[in-house]
């Protein structure tokens, strides 16, 4: 609704498609909503800021043209089910957080820079969150999937490792809680079998740990001694 016209009038005046017309040039879709949502001020002393702020925007626009709107993503819901108490984000729209927080922190540094030639848009700057949760969401979350990187957490490291590595690589990796082998989900039963009958051998030749390497004889499934 508008403030002191009505819309039968702004409808006249094709204010609707006016504010289409702007909203195009929006840098995204929450741009292009809010510029669909401007209504017409009646009060003089409103008018005159809002005036007097674009005439010192538009000016200083005409000389440095690198001064541009940043992008950001629409994380409403995001807000909303976080205020729920005990909800959680899953990783994508954390993501989106994340990306909000690093064009927050750019908007707000670009504002600062126009407090000589344009104070009244630089007194649109709110200071952002603090720079460690952008970082630590960055360094967590994979941007394309969302997915949480191994290196979110160091338990998240260690529960990944073994499976991060390739059949290749298990099937080479020594098992450190013994002599047995890991060759992989196909051969660790035959290769099981192999180790045990060789431990039990050495075990009743009297042959030490030591130098159990360096008998002839490998495992069909690993290649180990």
């Amino acid at each position: 609704m508008s403030v002191g016209v009505a819309p039968a009038v702004l409808e006249t005046l094709e204010f609707p498609a006016a504010l289409e017309r702007v909203a195009a040039h929006a840098v995204g879709p929450l741009g292009a909503a809010r510029v669909r949502q401007r209504v017409p001020a009646v009060d003089p002393e409103t008018i005159r800021a809002a005036l007097g702020q674009v005439a010192e925007l538009a000016a200083l626009l005409l000389r440095d043209d690198a001064i541009r709107a940043e992008p950001v993503p629409d994380i409403a819901a995001s807000l909303d089910l976080l205020a729920v108490p005990g909800s959680a984000l899953e990783g994508q729209p954390l993501v989106l957080v994340g990306q909000s927080l690093a064009a927050a922190r750019v908007t707000a540094s670009d504002l600062a820079k126009l407090a000589a030639d344009a104070p009244r848009t630089a007194a649109l700057r709110v200071e952002p969150p603090p720079r460690e949760l952008e970082r630590r969401l960055a360094e967590s979350l994979d941007p394309s999937t969302g997915q949480l990187r191994d290196g979110a957490s160091r338990g998240l490291a260690r529960a990944r490792g073994p499976r991060s590595r390739g059949p290749r690589a298990r099937r080479s990796r020594h098992d450190p809680r013994g002599p047995l082998c890991d060759p992989g989900p196909h051969d660790r039963p035959r290769a099981h079998r192999w180790h045990r009958a060789r431990r039990v051998g050495d075990a009743l030749h009297g042959i030490p740990g030591a130098a159990r390497g360096h008998r002839a004889g490998q495992c069909p499934a690993c290649g180990r001694g």
